[in-house]
This record gives C-alpha cells, structure tokens and sequence, in this order.
C-alpha cells in the first residue's frame, strides 16, 4: 500500500475537497478530522474501498538477546 497522503483541493469557487489516500479503515477519517474542521468541510463524505480494509496494527518486539 503506498504511504498515506492527504490531499487538500480549494476550486476557484472556494469548494474545499480533502482526499486521503493510503489509510485503511476509519484512519482515514481520523487522519482529516482536524483539517476538515479547520476548512469547513463536513459535507459529502465519500469513502473509497480502501476504507473497507482492516486496520493493520503494528507490534514491535525488542529482543535483548
């Protein structure tokens, strides 16, 4: 999967589209929720089938051996 990305489009018109690519599941949403609240954007939420994919979660093991 490539690396998460989070694109910000601002229209001529002042439209604001906030594009997050490369998360999986709900991440995603917790990765523009600040952003979306600081530009206004709450309408029109579209989800792409990256949002469907389980979270991966990440496990470090130190060995000391």
């Amino acid at each position: 999967m490539d690396d998460p990305t989070i694109t910000i489009s601002i229209s001529p018109t002042g439209d604001v589209t906030v594009k997050a690519q490369g998360y999986r599941g709900s991440t995603c949403e917790d990765a523009t929720k600040t952003l979306e609240v600081a530009l206004g954007v709450t309408d029109d939420r579209k989800r792409t089938l990256e949002y469907d994919l389980p979270v991966e979660e990440h496990t470090h093991v130190r060995s000391t051996h």
